[in-house]
């Protein structure tokens, strides 16, 4: 079989189909992908992996550019992949934008995701959010094993812990009314999380009770319980007054606007426990009891920076080293102007408030730059890293020589050397000394799934990495991750 004709003749019948207004073309693609994938895999297998970049070369002159090295390796991945037994085989009713972004997963979160996103007809960017929050291992561990068995899914089973509300603005949730605002703001997400039952019926819903006028936080109505919910919001810890309050307009919501044929009005309250909201009551063991959990969520960008906690943690410690350097910095500077003085005992006494201030882990700290207190910052704050941003370190091969004064040291060579062993990169919100170790042969699968960063006419790697990621942390806190996420945008290769 002359494999490269066959796969000419399948992209160039794609072209001309693509080019048909119908709506199986995307299914067209998909399939022609998967099946020159097949060729692609069998080729390889017959003269070398090399035959990706020969057709490469080829297809981009013959057929079109889009059809580089890049664009091969990911339909050889559709195919290694969705060739699976274990894979669902819907995955065919997905577009090839959809499918990109289930080639990092295992089979059992992708098989998740493929039959959520039918279900749902969720975009690519819905689609992307929902891989980004984890939402497949936020599912209860009882769903995941029902998943696996094909076992019955009740809709509660589906709703993860803990709950996401997107906080674009990262707005200090210190009342009732921030928070409503919040899940106002992303109402449809908000929901989404909740299940797939739930309609919104209106915010600071007016009831007249008495001679008062009330508002319910939200008022949802549940389409498969076929009864309206009341939602209360609460930012302190739970009190049992709370309760009565919920019950009082479930009440009302029962005499004065359900319908006969509607069932009883369910009620949720939610307060907040440590940094979570937690759901503290439900009248209806059908609602799932969760977690609620702030993070920081760009709606125009689609970036889902780190937990908002981590950030605020982070901030919290640089001001505090930041107000420590200045304290120290104020007496140094008084210190001087005493010297020249006779207030002798003033000047010993704040000599020794100095001295206490600069020993054990603060010594040397009026000497601290931004950069400095940035990395002390970072180095104690527990951060969960964005996993697809990475420095490129370097491409080392195996070195069997021992050198009597330094052992054996592993090889560094061209990023293009099949003869390579493995590739070093390092996590840009990684700690600086935690590096990941990739085969040479999975390093184009790789850096293909992730965003990778490769230091033009830089010696030292490892300095470079350590200076953009001060650079980047220190944009995030004094600036915004929006600003740090721009400026690292711009060394990523497309």
């Amino acid at each position: 079989m002359n494999y490269y004709n066959e796969i000419k003749n399948k992209l160039i019948d794609n072209e001309v189909y693509s080019n048909v207004k119908d709506y199986s073309k995307e299914r067209h693609k998909v399939i022609t992908y998967f099946e020159i994938g097949r060729l692609l895999t069998e080729a390889g297998g017959k003269y070398g992996d090399n035959v990706i970049d020969e057709y490469s070369q080829k297809l981009v002159v013959e057929v079109g550019k889009k059809y580089n090295r890049r664009t091969l390796f990911r339909m050889k991945q559709l195919y290694n992949i969705f060739s699976n037994e274990k894979v669902s085989t819907v995955w065919t009713q997905l577009t090839w934008s959809h499918l990109r972004l289930l080639f990092s997963l295992e089979t059992d979160s992708m098989n998740y995701y493929i039959k959520d996103t039918i279900n749902k007809n969720l975009s690519v960017r819905e689609l992307e959010f929902k891989i980004k929050s984890n939402e497949y291992e936020r599912l209860p561990i009882e769903t995941k094993n029902k998943l696996i068995l094909d076992d019955e899914i009740e809709t509660t089973d589906l709703v993860p812990n803990p709950i996401l509300i997107r906080n674009k603005n990262n707005i200090d949730i210190a009342t009732e009314k921030a928070l409503h605002n919040l899940i106002l703001e992303d109402i449809e997400s908000f929901m989404k999380e909740l299940g797939n039952s739930f309609a919104f019926m209106g915010s600071e819903y007016k009831i007249k009770i008495g001679d008062r006028n009330h508002y319910i936080d939200l008022l949802l109505f549940n389409v498969k319980f076929n009864c309206y919910v009341v939602t209360e919001l609460k930012v302190t810890e739970f009190k049992v007054e709370y309760i009565s309050q919920v019950q009082k307009y479930m009440n009302y919501i029962d005499k004065h606007i359900k319908e006969i044929s509607n069932n009883n009005t369910i009620g949720i309250l939610i307060c907040k426990r440590e940094n979570r909201f937690v759901i503290e009551y439900c009248s209806d063991e059908r609602i799932a009891v969760r977690e609620y959990e702030l993070v920081w969520y760009n709606i125009d960008t689609g970036w889902c920076y780190m937990k908002i906690e981590e950030l605020k943690e982070l901030k919290e410690k640089v001001e505090q080293l930041i107000k420590k350097r200045n304290e120290v910095l104020e007496i140094q500077e008084e210190i001087k102007k005493l010297e020249e003085t006779d207030e002798i005992k003033k000047y010993l006494n704040l000599l020794n408030l100095f001295k206490e201030k600069t020993t054990g882990r603060n010594t040397g700290i009026e000497k601290f730059t931004n950069k400095k207190i940035i990395d002390i910052a970072v180095s104690n704050t527990t951060i969960t890293p964005d996993e697809e941003m990475y420095v490129y370190i370097g491409t080392y091969k195996y070195n069997n020589e021992i050198d009597i004064v330094h052992g054996s040291c592993d090889i560094l060579v061209s990023r293009n050397d099949h003869k390579a062993n493995y590739v070093l990169y390092q996590n840009l919100e990684a700690k600086y000394y935690e590096t990941v170790q990739i085969p040479y042969t999975k390093a184009d699968e790789f850096e293909s799934t992730h965003k990778i960063i490769f230091p033009q006419n830089v010696a030292n790697k490892q300095r470079y990495f350590y200076d953009l990621q001060s650079e980047y942390f220190e944009t995030m806190v004094f600036e915004s991750p929006e600003k740090a996420k721009e400026k690292v945008n711009r060394l990523i290769r497309k």
